[in-house]
């Protein structure tokens, strides 16, 4: 089961761990700050752990790189997700992986982000060593860009074989992630009222299809490891799982037994005594950084 946490105003207490530089984490059912170690403590009988980051976060990949770390130190092994790498890549990373093609081979045939190198390869590298796997998750680009242009539809019309990178099931309702989504996408501030008004738009429709389909995807892409014993670490944007929706609920319903704990990126201005209280619904733990300097 997801634990939402209570619904009392969280504000930081006389139990607050000392504060790092650049991040803490709040344990929302808890409610209290906790370390790393305890973080990777709480993971035992969980069976998938969705880390929501903000891609330009240098704190927040600092902290994934040293969740991770303190993870491999135990004795579970761990199956590193990434939303980073598209569905397609998988041979390309298996064949690094297994060291029968090198690093350069591996980055001209990946599409790796911009931001590898810095953000992503030190997780990879330390799974490498390790000799655990990588699973690359996410809906290949192009399959996102016809979808967005002509709906789900667009499926239909795709080869075989790439019509098989896209998860093969697919429910994309007008919930509360689509409120969620158009208020992301447009800035409003409105709600459910102003999602009503966007419903009618076909554009921001087909958007929101691609948008399910990359979640379809990315849970369709780790359910497998629910019925084995290693930890699911998987590194998503945080909107893909902010308040246990988007992939969440899809991987639930393939596997509806799996236990499932999701971290949000929550930017403030100020890391020392914030109030948290509009962010306990977003997950089960809160990495908290500083909002990045204007300008």
């Amino acid at each position: 089961m997801v634990a939402l946490g209570g619904c009392a105003p969280i504000t930081a207490g006389s139990n607050a761990a000392p504060l790092p530089t650049s991040y803490r984490i709040f344990d929302v059912s808890a409610e209290q700050y906790v370390s790393l170690a305890r973080l990777a403590e709480d993971m035992e009988g969980v069976d998938a752990l969705f880390f929501g980051e903000f891609h330009d976060d240098q704190a927040v990949h600092g902290a994934q790189q040293e969740l991770l770390e303190v993870l491999a130190a135990g004795d579970r092994e761990v199956v590193l997700g990434l939303e980073m790498f598209e569905r397609d890549v998988q041979p390309m990373l298996d064949r690094y992986l297994r060291g029968e093609s090198g690093e350069a081979d591996f980055l001209r045939d990946s599409r790796p982000w911009p931001n590898y190198r810095t953000d992503y390869r030190p997780l990879v590298e330390l799974v490498r060593v390790k000799g655990w796997s990588v699973l690359a998750t996410n809906l290949p680009q192009g399959l996102a860009t016809a979808i967005a242009r002509g709906g789900l539809a667009a499926l239909e019309s795709v080869p075989a074989a790439e019509r098989l990178q896209a998860a093969s099931r697919i429910e994309c309702p007008q919930d509360d992630y689509w409120v969620r989504f158009v208020e992301a996408i447009t800035g409003g501030a409105e709600g459910a009222a102003h999602a009503g008004a966007q419903a009618s738009d076909p554009m921001m429709r087909r958007v929101f299809e691609a948008q399910c389909v990359r979640d379809e995807t990315m849970a369709e892409a780790v359910a497998p490891i629910m019925d084995s014993e290693p930890l699911l670490f998987h590194v998503n944007g945080s909107f893909h799982t902010d308040h246990f929706l988007g992939i969440v609920p899809r991987l639930l319903r393939r596997q509806p037994d799996a236990v499932v704990r999701v971290i949000a990126t929550v930017q403030l201005p100020e890391l020392v005594n914030p109030d948290l209280t509009e962010h306990q619904d977003k997950a089960d733990y809160l990495i908290l950084t500083l909002e990045p300097p204007e300008g």
